[in-house]
């Protein structure tokens, strides 16, 4: 999911004021790590779990010539 910083709204903007960064760098440590704590929902927030499992997000390719990843 790509990082959103700003607030859409007044529904979840406890996390949407300061953007999911954070939210998805815990995400890749846990994965990088193998290691999910059992309360990765509730450490990550309910709305931010919720708005996350109920969007798809739409990725780009890297511009350069040699280069074929996501961003």
């Amino acid at each position: 999911m790509p990082v959103i910083r700003g607030s859409l709204g007044k529904q979840n903007c406890e996390w949407r004021a300061a953007g999911s960064g954070r939210k998805i760098q815990q995400v890749k440590n846990w994965r990088e790590a193998q290691d999910f704590p059992t309360d990765w929902e509730e450490q990550l927030g309910e709305a931010f779990v919720w708005y996350v499992g109920g969007n798809s997000f739409h990725f780009y390719l890297c511009p350069q010539d040699d280069c074929n990843h996501l961003i």
